[in-house]
Formats: structure tokens, C-alpha cells, sequence
């Protein structure tokens, strides 16, 4: 048990930092994508907001917003525009590697919402709005500029059937 506790705690403190411990803001873009055929893909802008309580541990908000929707035509003269935004708050976790490169692993609650308009030709025959709460996680590969900038290539899991592939840039206080 001694040896467990030692090896764990040699792995935890012998990791270098990436950034010290604080506020980081970054903003972030990339594809939303559901998985349902025949469906455009979102481009979202998203902001975060983090707090490193150790260099390789934090938390996490995150606001994402699809600009422009996307949309879908099931048959010809029915089509559905939609968009999504989501809201979540992650913990997470970045193993560093060399000093400047690392993966991280996020896990956390997503609050997500859809709207949709329901069109046939250009008449919109219904208006839909719906949201779910649920658990979300994703990974990536980030990598240290300087002590104040880091890049972030990121997948995140928002739903079953909707995935979200990020880049950023997190600004470190």
C-alpha cells in the first residue's frame, strides 16, 4: 500500500507544470456535428473560463453557440433549420508531456439547447425548442506557446448523437 501511495504521489507532483495554478480564458471554434444523415453540420464560437487548482487539475465553464445553424431536408419541400447552444461546467485533467505539450481529459454537465424551424417551401409550419441536462466528457492535445498562451484541439461527446470537434486558444492569468 506505502509503495502505491508513494508511486502516486511521484506521478502527481513530478508532472511540471503547464500553466500555474489560476484563471485562464480562451475562445474556441470548430464543428458540431449530428449524427443523422443528410444534417449540415453547426460552426459554434464558444467562450471558457477555467481555474487550474493544480497545473494539471481544474475546472471548467464553457458557453458554445452555433452561428448560422444548420439544417436538414428529410423530403423534398420539407426542411428543418435548427441551432444549438450549449452551457457546461467540466472538470479536467492534463497529463503533460515534455514540458509544453499535453492531452487533457474533461468530464462534466452540459446543458444543451435546440431550436428548430419546421418549413415546408418557405412557409415555417412549426417552431420547436427543446433542452436536455446530462453528462458530457471529451478529451484533446494542447500545447504551451509561452507562460500565457495555450493552444487546444478537443473532442467532446455533448449528447449520444451529437459530437463536438474544437480549436482554441486559452489565455492564462
Amino acid at each position: 500500500m506505502k509503495r502505491i501511495l508513494i508511486l502516486t504521489l511521484i506521478v502527481v507532483f513530478s508532472c511540471v507544470g503547464i500553466s500555474s495554478a489560476g484563471l485562464y480564458v480562451g475562445a474556441k471554434s470548430g464543428l458540431m456535428m449530428l449524427d443523422v444523415p443528410k444534417v449540415s453540420d453547426i460552426i459554434p464560437i464558444g467562450v471558457l473560463f477555467g481555474y487550474s487548482i493544480m497545473p494539471q487539475i481544474g475546472v471548467e465553464g464553457e458557453f458554445n453557440y452555433g452561428i448560422g445553424g444548420g439544417d436538414w431536408e428529410p423530403f423534398p419541400g420539407i426542411s428543418i433549420d435548427y441551432n444549438i447552444y450549449t452551457v457546461a461546467g467540466y472538470g479536467a485533467y492534463r497529463y503533460i508531456i515534455g514540458g509544453v505539450a499535453y492531452v487533457k481529459a474533461k468530464v462534466g454537465v452540459i446543458y444543451e439547447n435546440v431550436t428548430a424551424e419546421y418549413k415546408v417551401g418557405d412557409i415555417i409550419v412549426m417552431d420547436l425548442n427543446a433542452s436536455d441536462t446530462g453528462l458530457s466528457f471529451g478529451g484533446g492535445i494542447g500545447f504551451k506557446f509561452s507562460e500565457m498562451i495555450m493552444a487546444e484541439a478537443e473532442f467532446t461527446l455533448i449528447e449520444q448523437n451529437v459530437n463536438f470537434i474544437s480549436v482554441g486558444l486559452n489565455f492564462n492569468f
